[in-house]
Parts: C-alpha cells; structure tokens; sequence
C-alpha cells in the first residue's frame, strides 16, 4: 500500500508506503504512464520492514501522466517496465 504526491509546479514527487521483501537481484521502480509514454521515475529502496519514504524529481516527459505504476526490474532499473505490475494507481 501506498501514495505518492505530485507537485507538478516544482516537478517532483513524493512517494510514500511499504512493500513485500523482493527478492535479490531485484529493485522496485516507479513510473508514469500517460497515453504516449512510461516514463520511469526512480528506484525505490525500502527499509528493513519493507517501508519507503522517498522524493523524486519527475521528468518533464512525465507530463500528462494519467497512471503512476510501480514494477519489479533488475537491481540498476529499466528503461521499459515489465509485467506484471507490483501496484498501480491512477492520477487524479
């Protein structure tokens, strides 16, 4: 479970939540997907308890994002998410 903030002014995020163990090898990764693009955001890396609290910048690709997506990619991230997705939500 978990949130993240978009201060489209500033061009950054806020990221929020906890997630399962992943397992070694791999990284959660989150993304903006608008009809064009998925645009990946950042990695995030949780605590020992699977928690996170992080800020992102957001690209300026990321704009129009209609859905924030978070996936499970090799430990240095992705340029093209994979299936199936860990949590995804749209954008308000």
């Amino acid at each position: 479970m978990g949130a993240v903030l978009w201060d489209t002014e500033r061009g950054e995020c806020l990221a929020l939540g906890s997630f399962q163990d992943i397992p070694p090898g791999k990284v959660y990764q989150l993304w903006f997907f608008s009809a064009a693009a998925k645009v990946p955001v950042g990695l995030v890396k949780t605590d020992a308890g699977g928690r996170f609290f992080m800020k992102f910048p957001v690209p300026k690709e990321a704009q129009g994002a209609t859905a924030v997506v978070v996936t499970a990619e090799p430990d240095n991230g992705s340029q093209i998410p994979t299936q199936p997705y860990c949590a995804a939500g749209r954008i308000d």
